[in-house]
């Protein structure tokens, strides 16, 4: 029997011919694992279906909504036709924007939509007079400096680096005891972090130099700026964004993609 010899330059070709098949097979395992951990689920009764019939319906069902994802995931990024005019590499963004979210489990359409709201997707817009923020969600200096950079390194950062510190910022967030549950949820993080959408607080009222930078916020123009306001903007401006729900992703299709694990049980 004749023993094949492969060389580095032969095997490496041979490595990259298979690299289409490879990622194929772990996309097939992740949707495999997806199925398998439902219907092991709802066998054991963590899911509250008590009939055979229950299981094989939701199954269904939830092989549907994979299927809608897939297509989201495929369909061009929300509000990207807005970013272009500032990106470099508009592929490099459109493809970190959807790694990010997807390790926050948000849709992409909701991180897209605070970004449009702070910068309009400026990453060097800077507000000098007032507040000294920057970047693509108006950093400020003292939010800076906790995430050991300054401001004015941040406007010297291009798009996907900016990416990776909203990522570091918003994983934080989590940390602390943040859910993102809503597109208001994500945007309060970054516009005001001591308020959720579930309270009722007041942010910025007039007078105050605060409240003449975010005037526009303030819907029912009653001189306050309250979480409803922000809420209300929210809808009225992403609207296409809005109704979204964030994903819960399956614990082990986080561990196959790389998610830390300390984080599953969000």
């Amino acid at each position: 029997m004749k023993l094949m010899k492969y060389t580095p330059t032969s095997l490496q070709r041979r490595l990259q011919s298979h690299k289409g098949l490879s990622i194929g097979f772990v996309i097939a395992l992740i949707l495999l694992t997806n199925v398998l951990t439902f219907y092991i689920s709802k066998k054991a009764g963590w899911l509250g279906s008590n009939t055979a019939a229950d299981t094989s319906s939701e199954l269904v069902e939830y092989c549907e909504d994979m299927q809608e994802e897939i297509a989201a995931k495929n369909k061009e990024l929300y509000l990207l036709d807005k970013a272009v005019p500032y990106v470099s590499d508009v592929d490099e963004f459109e493809k970190k924007v959807r790694q990010v979210s997807d390790r926050l489990s948000i849709p992409p359409e909701w991180l897209m939509a605070v970004i449009h709201a702070e910068s309009q997707f400026d990453g060097s817009m800077t507000n000098g007079k007032a507040s000294g923020s920057t970047g693509l969600i108006q950093w400020l200096p003292e939010t800076a400096k906790q995430l050991n950079t300054t401001i004015a390194k941040i406007r010297n950062m291009n798009h996907v680096e900016q990416l990776e510190l909203i990522e570091e910022y918003l994983q934080r967030q989590l940390l602390l005891g943040r859910k993102f549950d809503s597109l208001t949820d994500v945007y309060l993080s970054i516009l005001f972090p001591y308020a959720n959408s579930l309270q009722e607080t007041i942010l910025y009222t007039q007078p105050s130099i605060a409240y003449n930078m975010h005037m526009h916020l303030d819907i029912d123009k009653n001189d306050t700026i309250n979480v409803q306001d922000i809420d209300q903007h929210l809808q009225q401006i992403y609207a296409d964004a809005y109704p979204l729900k964030a994903e819960k992703i399956p614990f082990y299709t986080k561990m196959l993609s790389g998610w830390d694990f300390r984080d599953w049980w969000r």
